[in-house]
């Protein structure tokens, strides 16, 4: 399985790594599916499995810090873009809305690995 890997600066002196932890898995449920978080000054590293929950719901919260989602290659400010679902937490999300949300999101990636007709 592959990963999401991104890189978010912060205004001043990113937010603990334990708290960071804490606060992801009381929304998602578990951390399982974070990386390592890596610091350099006043950027992290992150990268989570390649699924619909644990990417989107870590960048909701580092910019609920003030973090800043960066362009990987130029290193310039991106647009954050999220689903609506990050608006409530994993946890609090019916059983049929997260099946519905991670059945969309591996029939899309399936989609684009297959082969296209000649």
């Amino acid at each position: 399985m592959g990963l999401f890997v991104a890189r978010v600066r912060f205004p001043g002196e990113p937010p603990a790594n334990e708290e960071i932890l804490a606060e992801l898995a009381r929304r998602i449920g578990s951390v399982r599916a974070l990386e390592p978080i890596e610091r350099r000054g006043d950027e992290l590293r992150i990268a989570t499995l390649l699924d619909p929950v644990a990417y989107p719901y870590l960048l909701k919260l580092l910019s609920e810090h003030g973090g800043v989602l960066l362009h990987y290659a130029t290193s310039e400010p991106s647009t954050l873009v999220l689903p609506d679902y990050v608006d409530t937490p994993w946890v609090e999300l019916g059983l049929g809305r997260r099946l519905a949300i991670r059945a969309r999101f591996f029939f899309g990636l399936t989609a684009t690995a297959r082969r296209r007709a000649r």
